[in-house]
């Protein structure tokens, strides 16, 4: 699923899911990741400890790092899948997607990343018949000031993408 909502779009605006993802699920995740760590590690892991320290702070200390450490773990790969999840409800559920054709100017461009043969760029473009300007993940290099041209579509969050 994380695979398919990364490479399964040829061009994506992610800046709003980003934005989603932290301010709507971000505390959410967390605290509930920080529970069920917490009954994991009591229930399954601690059982299983065999080393026993002479100082009861360093067993609480060591218990609070495992737990913390699996709160973090648990709490990232939960974060991905609700930004996978996003995009991909956008692309598949509701009513027909809307088609927009652009032809724009490349108002910014950029490398955000990628190494050796995958690299990621981002370009900012004015979508005259949504009039808003979005910044959008493409798979090439742009200049701007170049003119973009393609077909895309609006998902049902309101997102554009291109597959």
């Amino acid at each position: 699923m994380i695979i398919y909502s990364y490479f399964g779009f040829v061009i994506l605006e992610t800046g709003p899911v980003i934005d989603w993802t932290i301010k709507y699920f971000f505390k959410p995740v967390l605290i509930l990741m920080l529970l069920i760590s917490t009954w994991l590690y009591f229930t399954h892991i601690k059982q299983k400890e065999t080393r026993n320290y002479n100082k009861k702070w360093l067993t609480h200390g060591r218990t609070l790092l495992r737990i913390l450490l699996l709160t973090m773990g648990l709490s990232f790969s939960s974060l991905i899948t609700t930004y996978s999840l996003i995009l991909i409800t956008n692309a598949h559920l509701g009513r027909p997607h809307d088609i927009v054709e652009v032809n724009s100017t490349v108002l910014e461009s950029g490398h955000t990343g990628g190494t050796g043969r995958v690299k990621h760029y981002y370009i900012v473009v004015a979508i005259e018949p949504l009039n808003k300007t979005v910044k959008l993940d493409v798979r090439r290099d742009y200049e701007v000031g170049d003119t973009y041209q393609t077909t895309l579509n609006v998902g049902y969050w309101g997102l554009i993408y291109k597959k």
